[in-house]
Formats: structure tokens, sequence, C-alpha cells
């Protein structure tokens, strides 16, 4: 959560691990529901369709919307720095960036 003091990136893994279990949860229950279903003439079909839609779902909100999130906001991890922003091997400030004049 941004509001606590996390980065962004930070933020989007934390809450995307919080809400894992609930969601897992509550559609392996729907999905699991419609199985009996799926067996049946009449219906199957409907009930492997809704099996289906329930499962790519799961993963998008998952998987995806995290991801499309991260993507769209252009969210970078904080480890990931741009090489020119990198410090030098000499210990010196890093490029980019100058020392203030004395």
């Amino acid at each position: 959560d941004e509001k606590s003091g996390l980065d962004t990136w930070t933020a989007i893994v934390e809450s995307t691990v919080q809400r894992f279990r609930p969601i897992v949860l509550t559609a392996s229950a729907a999905i699991l529901a419609m199985v009996p279903l799926a067996r049946s003439d009449f219906f199957g079909p409907q009930a492997i369709t809704i099996l289906g839609g329930l499962v790519v779902a799961t993963v998008l909100t998952i998987v995806f919307v995290p991801a499309l999130y991260a993507a769209w906001f252009r969210v970078e991890r904080a480890d990931a720095r741009p090489k020119e922003q990198a410090s030098s091997a000499d210990g010196s400030a890093p490029t980019g960036h100058r020392a203030p004049a004395a």
C-alpha cells in the first residue's frame, strides 16, 4: 500500500500477494460447483463455458491486471535503475548528477 510508505512496485506485488488467496478460493468454489453440471446433457455446454471463463478470469485477475497496471503507469522496480544513474566504480557521484559547487 503506497499510503504506508511503500514504493509503487512493492505496493503492487504486496497487494497481489495479499488478494491471491481470497481470489483463488472464491474462483475455485465457483469452478468446482460447475463440475457436476458439466456432465449434464442439458446444462453441460453452459457449465463448461462458465468453468472456462472463471479459470481465464482468475488468471487475468491474478497475473494480467497487476502487470497491466505496472505497464500502464510505467512502474519500475526500485532496484532496476538505468545505467546512467548507477554509481560509478570509483565511488563518485552517479553520472547525470553534478556534485554541488564548492
